[in-house]
């Protein structure tokens, strides 16, 4: 099935795909009627490209798609009721909701917050302003820099709602520790022609050691009920006194298990989420190697093709075809073999960072294309299958070769390890290229 041509004016860098989230988990878990797909395809993209979190819509999207979500649900706080919405452990994942619940302070968690709107939203920027104990006060400015005066024009007039969504999203955070709601006063202004918004926000206060209040009153009224009782049973003062110790010492040592078994499950959260953000570090770290790789050879083939315009020879153009690869690819040496004209040899035509002496060896050298042995790591085999291969341990490769010649040139060659591949056309093989990092020592 072919994939269809997405709109670049909607998949502008403004705002990361994760965002609208909230509103596909909420529209399916309390407006099952509400075709979410149809809501995407009428604001110009399809939903599967909204399910990738890594991926970017442009501001004019956002308001498309807002749009015609309203125009399906016409509950008027569905933009507050949905910043809410956006502490579900479903939306920011278990792994999170779980930090964010034990581990992190309401301080922290909205200190941390620009940053974390930042990472998500190119066009709105978040500081705070001001801190006072927990009460804290946000500025909200639209960022004008970069866009049309379309965007423009569409971001001002949506930052209305923007707002009444962060205000929904901050007065739920506390839920998150069963907590009540926090106090949201929003305050708007004018800078330079601009709206800008101030967020005063209020979070109730955490309890240190007991989770809630109503472990407060266990541990006060268990005590109490327990010298009561005692007495009634006619115990003496001492008798009572060392019984409601005891039942204080009891219940406080069930607050400290749970602490403990609190602070195991935080460990073993944070353990999996750390285990987490290091794959997803690699495959960054393998996206961009492969994202370099891919431009080392944009540059090489463009650099060869240029060179082709002025080129006096073929010898010339193979040259600067080997200096070309083997900079820009980041290899030390390159050698080009080419078959004959009768197609029975392959022989020496050009190379880069090559000594002297190998240089003279390499002329030395015939190839016979046809070989008895089927061994596809046989360079004679990689001309005539096509396929490339990667020897990565020259040792154990040398008593592969049944040809004295060649062990002798590779062990001169001094290369651990090296890489060949095919030079083809469409329908014709015309010779092998072969690579490694002799001076770099560097692993293929």
């Amino acid at each position: 099935m072919k994939t269809p041509k997405l709109n670049p004016l909607l998949t502008k860098q403004h705002l990361k795909a994760v965002i609208f989230k909230s509103y596909i988990l909420y529209v399916q878990k309390f407006y099952p009627d509400v075709k979410i797909e149809k809501i995407c395809e009428q604001a110009g993209l399809p939903l599967d490209y909204l399910l990738v979190e890594e991926n970017w819509v442009s501001i004019t999207f956002e308001r498309d798609f807002m749009a015609a979500l309203q125009a399906q649900i016409t509950d008027p706080l569905l933009i507050a009721k949905v910043g809410a919405f956006g502490v579900d452990a479903d939306v920011v994942g278990r792994a999170i909701h779980f930090m964010c619940r034990n581990l992190l302070t309401l301080q922290t968690v909205y200190q941390k917050l620009p940053f974390v709107t930042s990472l998500l939203n190119k066009v709105v920027r978040l500081r705070i302003v001001n801190q006072f104990g927990l009460q804290i006060t946000y500025e909200v400015t639209p960022i004008l820099t970069g866009l049309t005066k379309h965007e423009k024009t569409i971001l001002i007039d949506r930052m209305p709602a923007f707002v009444e969504s962060l205000k929904g999203y901050y007065e739920a955070i506390p839920s998150t520790k069963n907590l009540r709601s926090a106090e949201v006063q929003v305050i708007r202004e004018e800078i330079d022609g601009a709206p800008s918004y101030m967020l005063h926000v209020s979070p109730p206060r955490e309890l240190d050691f007991f989770s809630n209040w109503s472990d407060y009153a266990i541990a006060g009224v268990a005590p109490t009920l327990t010298a009561i009782a005692a007495s009634q049973m006619g115990l003496n003062g001492l008798a009572v006194l060392l019984s409601s110790i005891t039942v204080f010492s009891s219940v406080v040592s069930i607050f400290l298990f749970k602490k403990l078994r609190l602070t195991r499950n935080v460990e073993s959260e944070t353990a999996e989420s750390l285990q987490k953000l290091d794959n997803q570090y690699k495959i960054l770290h393998t996206t961009q190697s492969e994202l370099n790789r891919k431009l080392g050879e944009s540059d090489a083939i463009t650099q060869i093709v240029s060179q082709l315009a002025h080129a006096d020879s073929r010898a010339e153009v193979l040259d600067f075809a080997c200096q070309a690869l083997a900079t820009n690819l980041g290899y030390d040496r390159s050698v080009v073999f080419l078959s004959s004209p009768d197609e029975q040899t392959l022989q020496f035509e050009a190379g880069y960072g090559l000594t002297d002496d190998f240089l003279h060896a390499l002329r030395q050298v015939r190839l016979d294309v046809m070989i008895e042995s089927e061994d596809p790591r046989k360079i004679s085999n990689v001309f005539r299958t096509g396929q490339p291969i990667l020897i990565e341990d020259v040792k154990e490769h040398l008593p592969t070769l049944q040809d004295e010649s060649s062990r002798q040139l590779l062990r001169f060659s001094g290369a651990t390890t090296f890489a060949a591949v095919p030079i083809r056309g469409q329908q014709k093989t015309y010779g092998v290229l072969m690579v490694d990092c002799y001076h770099s020592a560097k692993v293929l």
